[in-house]
């Protein structure tokens, strides 16, 4: 049985959710907006190609996230869009993936016109058994992510106007940390049974050229490091 929970809170909902689901999928979803919006936040998932798959929120699973979630009270069960204008766009195929979102404006700040806009973006796609996780917290932020058989990936972002790109191959490991404004990371490929941690802390961070980063493979067990810091 397929179930789609759309649940508010004490504020309005107003958003759109769109579902094409396969076997035995689960959706868990919070969309919240200040009242009287006429934007809301987006949610497209297409499950028709997956069974046993799940959609939820960034708490529920992820022990890298829980902590700072909990923290800014953003931690839950539920996948979470906050504010106006976010989008997401999630597609996983084959068996057993599972996908855990967030996208909100400043959690501090109460949700009211004017002063809720989210307008983050996020596009995943996830093959068999992949565990694919994207926080996106502030204003501006555009994440894509493309899992393949059994890999991982975190995408956290708390600023504004972050981008980043991912793809990560079959069994890989990816951990991206955006924390600041106006920065990006090169598209980040990530070859089967690899794993890397690439962190930008700092405002308007950008690569030296348009190429990608490629992480081939990795000599010991732990996983590649890649940091860059801005002041």
């Amino acid at each position: 049985m397929n179930r789609l929970i759309p649940i508010a809170l004490a504020v309005a909902l107003c958003g759109t959710v769109a579902s094409h689901a396969g076997d035995n999928n689960t959706i868990m979803l919070i969309q919240q907006s200040p009242f009287g919006s006429s934007q809301g936040n987006t949610l497209m998932v297409d499950q028709s190609q997956a069974s046993n798959s799940t959609v939820t929120g960034v708490g529920s699973r992820n022990r890298l996230l829980r902590g700072a979630m909990s923290a800014l009270g953003l931690e839950g069960e539920y996948a979470l869009q906050r504010g106006e204008n976010n989008q997401a766009t999630l597609t996983l195929t084959g068996d057993g993936g599972k996908l855990q979102l967030l996208q909100t404006s400043n959690p501090l700040r109460p949700l009211g016109l004017g002063i809720s806009a989210g307008d983050n973006t996020a596009t995943v796609v996830a093959r068999d058994f992949a565990n694919g996780t994207v926080a996106q917290v502030g204003s501006g932020n555009t994440a894509e992510m493309s899992l393949g058989d059994s890999a991982t990936g975190f995408v956290t972002q708390l600023g504004s106007r972050l981008s980043t790109s991912l793809e990560v191959g079959d069994g890989g490991t990816a951990v991206i940390t955006q924390i600041g404004n106006n920065s990006r990371t090169p598209t980040l490929l990530v070859e089967p049974g690899a794993a890397v941690n690439y962190t930008q802390i700092g405002n308007n961070i950008a690569p030296a050229s348009s190429t990608e980063v490629q992480v081939i493979s990795a000599s010991n067990p732990g996983a590649i490091s890649i940091t860059q810091t801005a002041w």
